[in-house]
């Protein structure tokens, strides 16, 4: 993890992780009953719990049913095992119902608030952007982390 003095604040921007959980074989087609989805789903959602609790999850929800992209997860890990550990009790990545698609995620960890308890949902825009034909990346020696954190902003306002 690395911090850095900012005016008077002080930010800690480290490496985690977000994943797309992605739709992936229906449970119809695996021939999974809806009592067994409905245990699955439990289960699914528990894991969260069990992965918060250990200092691993960040944040976790659900994007939709419909489309690609069924939900976010926000890992505090970033190696391909310790990413892999948080997925194994999961029923649903684990039948193949839910794919993983993961990316490394630089971000300021101090800009995440504390759970509320009891627990709530909140409900949040995402906005995903991808690289087209015309991306062009600055030569990473050109990069500071300060330019980092500064263009995060002013395309994010955070």
């Amino acid at each position: 993890m690395l911090t850095f003095q900012c005016g008077a604040e002080i930010a800690a921007i480290q490496t985690n992780t977000f994943v797309f959980l992605n739709t992936g074989i229906s449970p119809k087609e695996k021939g999974i009953s809806d009592d067994e989805v409905s245990k699955m789903q439990a289960q699914h959602v528990g894991n969260f719990g069990t992965q918060f609790n250990l200092g691993k999850l960040m944040a976790a929800g659900p994007v939709g049913r419909a489309g690609k992209i069924r939900g976010t997860v926000v890992l505090a890990v970033h190696t391909g095992e310790d990413i892999a550990d948080c997925f194994k009790p999961d029923p649903y990545v684990q039948s193949g119902i839910l794919e993983a698609e993961t990316h490394p995620w630089l971000v300021d960890v101090m800009k995440f608030s504390t759970p509320k308890v009891p627990f709530q949902m909140g409900q949040h825009t995402l906005c995903i952007a991808k690289k087209g034909p015309n991306w062009k990346s600055w030569p990473s020696s050109v990069l500071t982390l300060d330019m980092c954190v500064a263009e995060i902003e002013v395309r994010f306002k955070w």
